[in-house]
């Protein structure tokens, strides 16, 4: 990599596609490689790209940290990817199998079938001599024009055959085609580097946005970099405004590196303008084949019909209907098509019914409209030819249109992609014109108003267009200064003195009017400015064109188009303002900004835009306000119709919920619209609201749902509370995204009036009973049974149901709602035997127990479903129960299961099953019952013991029991002795009694508090996650467990003292003993408390296997338990183990942190109390660490605080705060901590801290102040040379070259020992090697030898 002679890859943005560098391996897969670059810059070589035979393993030929030379693919900055090839000089013909030597090269037009159509893709067959290849094309390829590559896409079928296509690019397996027609219309596109020339205007297309500016590409993966002041001819701020990815542009190519393989373009409008009507004809050929692929799908007659249409010819019609933006004209002859006159084009009063002679202006054969006009000037001439020679009405000759003539246009359409102009000298002549350029896309209804004149070149005429229409080219998009030259503008009329106004109305928007006042002036009457008061329909609705309208001025401004300046006025048509005779006051009456706004005032805002989850609505001309999806109803069915409930246009009354100054924001609401409070955000959302939702996750098992109910407030709706009627899983009715109504049960905030978390019901009985006051009591329960929200309202033997909420080998926990969760024993399960509790109790079963005992103080709830055999009578079919059974009664059975430790015996004529423990089956010793006994075998037992508390019973087969007795085979005389006799209890449970005493009794290891209310926002840091932010108690493994990380303990640390090393490798030894008996056992994932509590007594100075035990309590749910295991680990842990001590504190913060209630102060309650044990400085760090990776900064800052007056020695400390500056960008904060800490530690670590603040700088702050930190330590100590080479290091990984070769010649000039002026010079020497050429590596040599001489001299 040093020695390397290719420019080497320091940055994502310097990735050039086809550009060849040397990286090295840094992981190897099997479906590739990772090659790592300098500075982390990191890309991908994929399998087929790896230059392998098929089935050769990577990891065979390649291994990590080998050098290895690629090319680079594609690459994508903003997404930090890069794709790479070991296939360094692909081929620049795609050969065929089978096509007998004919080849398809880069920039050949082919033609092409569609074989499929996906949103982004069309994939296409290219048929050759002897064979196809496959073709591939994006969509935003399709069309110089983005809405017609989406039309384009949507009428596509496979089976279409493009008849012209250009091949961008091509490798062995495929090719890359476009079908835009800037492509296919140009005669020369270059496809490598060596065919550039300077200051040549090429197409291309935009291949991907950065914020250093847009790559344009060109054929064969050709691409240049337009930066951003080559862009436009103004000041860019954001590219992304300007341009798209995809779009056709047109660029001049600046400079041509060929040494590196690099290009600048400019796409300047006043550089790159068009120079024919390319554009526009584009268009209109597309037009066609939009509305030939639609009349394939249609009828074919349709579209022949209209050919007979000429645009310019005469038709007749009927005024079919009078609407406010135009006249509907039926054309005869023509049914499927319909004429369509804008009031523009009206000279003279019509009816419904008149009978029309129309000129047709334009011809939209997709849409199925003929544009008319009804103006006589324009209709006389449409009998005449455009080109003919014969006198106009001003006595005249009309001139001969030419090509590349300049004429006068006047606009008579404006649409979305054109305009439609009368050329007045040429007999009113129809033209049309692109409303844009290549590299200028503006909105034309903005820029063009109608009868305004510009000026056009004549382009193509109709019968050379290929289109059949005049094509003409703005002349000002090759003069962006301005073409026309205009007469002196007249002088407006003096306006009275209280501004008012009189104009006539030229055009009505949903959002603004336009007036003319005078001959050039304009006036703009915003939506906003016309209304005093709430109407239900949009203000602007009430006026018309031609209208004589009065309003009053509210500021003036000059407006310039084609560089021709006008007056523009702001009006109002407010009654209020224009009765007040001040204008100065009306301004300020009228001007509505955010510092007159407040929280809670009830405004009026107009829709602008609508997008899938915001309606922006205008408040006034300069404030905007945002309406959120789920502020704007509680009905689910109108929050699903959102978008089509509001248009543009409409007014909204609603309340404003925030405002954001910084910003400038302002957030909108429509609830409480008659509550007249002005209460902050966090009012918005109160105990019993009925509120709008959507589902935004659904949790698994019985976590119920995440319901989003506002813009950035999430709220949880347990299981308990999904439905009125409960059944197994619940959420399976719901689906992400879904629209609900809620009622909000529990509100929690912190300190600062923050939500925390929100309790949310989806119970129609709890909703109708807020909406309805009148509803009863009753509807807030359940039709078959009370919720149990408090454990104060249980007692023993109450039926309660719950869902099954997690299974383990012991039983099983159910919750009963959101407070109270409850366990039940395996024995308890069912009166059976229970083969696998999973699957007869799957998570989100509802179950129904009765309560066996609870504690209110603890939170523990036992039930169980078993019936109480106790209290059972022998019922109509005569089974036995377990009141009559007696010790000493003989009875036979069916074994029902074979355990290790026992059979369990299905006893006759009852549902009662007993246990014959293996001590009692047999005189013998037996050492596998399975041999001996087969399920479903008949034996006989006799009853040792009657359990009746537990609903138990023993039973023994020796044969001392039995004694005279024999068995007897037919089972009518098996049912007459066990007829009478016949008695057991349900023993369903996998151990002998003493295990289950252990098990699930003594210790209560199963007992599960009432569950802990969880945020319903994920933390970005993992509850258990220690990370302890010093280098020496650094963990040497981490181990991922269930999503939470943990720090191994089993690290020896080295210490001179040998008892010291003999105990730790005893701990190894022990680790590993126990890593062996685990793999042996096939124990490895501990899955229950017994587990656990065995791990613990095997390795109790385990900190590892204590903190995963805290992580497996807290998937149960359990937090209070979780932190019992950790003041039981910081018992048991020995003193000496210090290391492990302080992994557990750490991770009992982590636990605080995330669960505490509250968790601020219940983390600085336990770290005050780790801090009497553990080293502070390791502590304070891992608790900043902490509140760094949640982004706690207030938190760090309160800290850091702390740190540094206990720590105020410390130079680790100081730069700690200066990082936690800088990353939060707060670089005047960070410098001020250096003067701080330069003023507070002694001069001996002044250099450390400098550098090191430096060299963060450098990194992630200014670069400049960083270059002045290193100036100032080195104007003191100029022959440290360590300084210098960490100075010269951060500037190389800058980048700027001028910067680090003057720096380089600093260094050189230094009266330095010649041992390190040689090692300043290899380094200067090696730089130019990776950025210079060979001219510079001369030039570092000859200072070297002038050096050497010097020295010699």
């Amino acid at each position: 990599m040093v020695v390397s002679k290719l420019k080497p890859l320091t940055a994502y943005e310097e990735a050039i596609e086809g550009l060849v560098t040397h990286g090295w391996i840094s992981g190897i897969e099997d479906y590739g490689c990772f090659i790592c670059f300098y500075n982390n810059v990191k890309g991908l070589v994929h399998r087929t790209e790896l230059g392998l035979d098929p089935g050769v393993k990577p990891e065979s030929v390649f291994q990590t940290g080998q050098v290895v030379k690629c090319r680079i693919l594609r690459a994508d900055p903003s997404a930090r990817r890069i794709s790479l090839s070991f296939i360094l000089s692909p081929s620049r013909v795609l050969e065929l199998h089978g096509d007998g030597g004919k080849t398809v090269s880069v920039g050949d037009e082919v033609s092409g079938v569609v074989t499929h159509v996906s949103n982004s893709l069309i994939t296409l067959d290219i048929p050759l001599q002897f064979g196809v290849a496959r073709a591939f094309m994006k969509v935003e390829l399709l069309s110089d024009f983005n809405g017609h590559s989406e039309q384009l896409r949507s009428l596509l079928i496979p089976g279409h055959k493009f008849d012209h296509l250009r091949v961008l690019e091509r490798d062995d397996q495929k090719l890359i085609v476009t079908s835009k027609f800037s492509f296919l219309s140009c005669d020369f596109i270059p496809s490598d580097i060596s065919q550039l020339n300077s200051h040549k205007v090429v197409p291309g297309y935009i291949a991907s946005i950065t914020e250093k500016g847009c790559f344009v590409r060109f054929l064969g993966g050709l691409t240049g970099l337009a930066s951003v002041p080559q862009l436009v001819d103004g000041f860019v701020q954001d590219p992304f405004q300007h341009f798209t990815v995809g779009q056709s542009v047109r660029a001049q190519v600046l400079e041509v590196n060929l040494d590196f393989g690099r290009f600048n373009v400019s796409l300047k409008q006043s550089v790159c303008y068009s120079t024919d009507t390319n554009l526009i004809k584009g268009y209109f050929l597309e037009e066609e084949k939009i509305a030939e692929l639609q009349a394939s799908k249609a009828d074919l007659a349709k579209m022949n019909s209209i050919d007979s249409i000429v645009v310019g010819g005469v038709i007749k019609g009927v005024v079919q209907d009078i609407k406010e933006y135009g006249i509907i004209v039926d054309i005869q002859n023509f049914k499927d098509f319909v004429g369509f006159v804008t009031h523009f084009q009206i000279d003279s009063e019509l009816k419904v019914g008149d009978v029309v002679t129309a000129r047709v202006l334009d011809v939209v054969k997709s849409d199925g409209i003929i544009d008319l006009t009804l103006r006589r000037n324009l209709v006389k001439l449409g009998h005449k030819s455009n080109c003919e020679g014969e006198k106009a009405g001003r006595k005249r000759r009309r001139k001969v249109l030419e090509i590349h003539q300049k004429a006068l246009g006047v606009v008579e359409l404006i649409k979305d992609e054109y305009l439609v102009c009368s050329l007045p000298d040429y007999g009113n002549a129809i033209a049309f014109a692109s409303a844009h350029d290549y590299n200028i896309r503006v909105d034309p209804h903005e820029k063009y108003t109608l009868g305004q004149s510009i000026e056009v070149v004549i382009g193509a005429l109709p019968e050379d267009s290929g289109v059949g229409r005049l094509l003409v080219l703005v002349a000002s998009f090759s003069d962006p200064t301005g073409g026309l030259s205009v007469k002196r503008r007249k002088m407006l009329r003096k306006l009275n003195s209280e501004g008012i106004i009189h104009g006539q109305v030229v055009s009505v928007g949903p959002l603004e009017m336009k007036i003319k006042v005078g001959k050039n002036s304009v006036g703009k009457v915003h939506v906003t400015q016309v209304v005093d008061e709430f109407q239900d329909e949009n203000p602007l609705a009430r006026y018309s064109v031609g209208e004589m309208i009065t309003a009053k001025i509210l500021k003036k401004s000059k407006h310039f188009d084609d560089g021709v300046s006008s007056l523009c006025y702001e009006l109002t048509l407010k009654p209020s303002l224009l009765g007040n005779e001040d204008q100065e006051e009306s301004r300020n009456c009228s001007d509505t900004t955010l510092s007159t706004l407040s929280v809670g005032q009830i405004v009026i805002g107009y829709v602008k835009d609508v997008h899938d989850d915001w309606a922006l609505l205008l408040i006034s001309p300069t404030v905007i306000g945002r309406l959120f999806v789920l502020d704007s109803s509680t009905d689910p069915i109108q929050l699903a119709r959102f978008q089509s409930r509001y248009q543009i246009g409409q007014p909204v009354r609603c309340r404003i919920s925030k405002i954001d100054y910084g910003n400038g924001k302002v957030d909108l609401s429509l609830r409480n619209l008659d509550n007249s409070s002005k209460d902050e955000e966090a009012s918005e959302i109160n105990i019993n609201d009925i509120i709008g939702g959507r589902v935004s996750k659904i949790l698994p098992g019985v976590g119920g749902l995440s319901v989003q109910i506002g813009a950035h407030v999430f709220g949880r709706v347990h299981v308990t509370d999904l439905h009125d009627v409960w059944k197994d899983n619940p959420t399976r009715d719901f689906k992400v995204g879904q629209f609900v109504r809620c009622r909000v049960l529990d509100v929690s905030r912190n300190e600062d009036g923050i939500i925390n978390q929100v309790d949310l019901s989806l119970r129609q009985s709890l909703i109708e009973s807020q909406l309805d006051a009148a509803a009863p009591s009753s509807s807030n329960k359940r039709p078959d049974s009370m919720i149990v929200e408090k454990l104060e309202d249980l007692h023993v033997d109450m039926e309660v149901e719950g869902f099954v909420k997690n299974i383990v080998s012991k039983g099983c926990f159910v919750t009963l709602s959101r407070k109270i969760d409850a366990r039940i024993k395996i024995s308890n399960l069912s009166g059976t035997y229970v083969a696998d509790p999973e699957i007869m109790f799957p998570v989100g079963k509802v179950v129904r127990g009765r309560v066996i005992s609870f504690d209110c103080a603890t939170g523990f709830v036992e039930l169980s479903l078993r019936r109480p055999l106790h209290n059972q009578q022998r019922d109509e079919t005569g089974l036995i129960t377990l009141k009559e059974l007696h010790v000493g009664n003989l009875v036979t059975g069916v074994i029902s299961h074979i355990a290790s430790y026992g059979l369990f015996i299905s006893i006759d004529n009852s549902k009662i099953v007993g246990l014959c423990h293996i001590s009692e089956v047999s005189d013998n010793h037996i050492g596998n019952l399975e041999s001996h006994y087969k399920i479903g075998e008949r034996v006989r037992a006799k009853v040792l013991k009657v359990e009746e508390d537990r609903e138990r019973i023993s039973l023994g087969m020796k044969n001392k029991y039995i004694k005279d007795l024999r068995m007897e085979v037919e089972s009518n005389e098996e049912e007459g002795l066990v007829s009478e006799q016949s008695l057991g209890t349900n023993i369903s449970a996998e151990t002998n009694d003493a295990d289950e005493d252990r098990d699930l009794g003594d210790d209560s290891n199963l007992h599960p508090l009432s569950t802990p209310v969880f945020s319903v926002f994920s933390s970005p840091v993992e509850p258990l996650d220690v990370v302890l932010d010093t280098e020496e108690n650094k963990l040497t493994d981490d181990t991922s467990i269930e999503g939470v990380n943990f720090a191994t303990t089993n690290e020896v640390y080295e210490s001179s003292n040998k008892r010291a090393k003999k105990r730790s490798k005893d701990l190894r030894e022990a680790a590993i003993r126990e890593a062996e008996r685990k793999l042996v056992e096939g124990d490895n994932v501990p899955e229950s408390i017994e587990d656990f509590e065995k791990l613990v007594h095997v390795s109790p100075n385990s900190s590892f296997i204590w903190i995963k035990y805290m992580a497996f309590l807290l998937s149960l749910g359990d937090a209070d338990k979780a932190r019992a295991v950790a003041e039981r680990a910081l018992q048991t842990i020995n003193f000496r183990e210090e290391g492990e001590k302080l992994n557990v504190w750490v991770a009992l913060l982590n636990l605080e942190n995330v669960y505490g209630d509250p968790p601020k102060e219940a983390t600085m309650a336990v770290f005050h109390r780790a801090l009497q044990y553990c080293d502070n400085k390791k502590l304070y760090l891992a608790l900043l660490g902490i509140y760094e990776r949640s982004d706690q900064h207030d938190m760090a800052d309160e800290l850091l605080k702390t740190m540094l007056r206990k720590f105020k020695m410390s130079c680790k400390m100081w730069l700690k705060r200066i990082h936690h500056f800088l990353r939060r960008g707060l670089l005047e904060a960070a410098h001020k901590t250096l003067d701080r800490a330069l003023l507070s530690l002694p001069q001996r670590k002044h250099i450390k801290v400098i550098s090191q603040a430096a060299i963060a700088e450098f990194k992630i702050g200014s670069a400049e102040h960083a270059r002045n930190l290193f100036e100032s330590i080195l104007r003191n100590y100029p022959k440290r040379v360590d300084l210098w080479s960490v100075y010269l290091d951060q500037e190389i990984v800058l980048g700027d070259a001028t910067v680090t070769r003057a720096l380089f010649e600093r260094v050189i000039s230094l009266d330095l020992p010649p041992k390190k002026m040689k090692f300043l010079f290899k380094k200067y020497l090696d730089y130019e090697k990776a950025h210079g050429d060979e001219e510079r590596m001369d030039y570092v040599k000859g200072k070297a030898m002038q050096y050497v001489e010097s020295r010699l001299g």
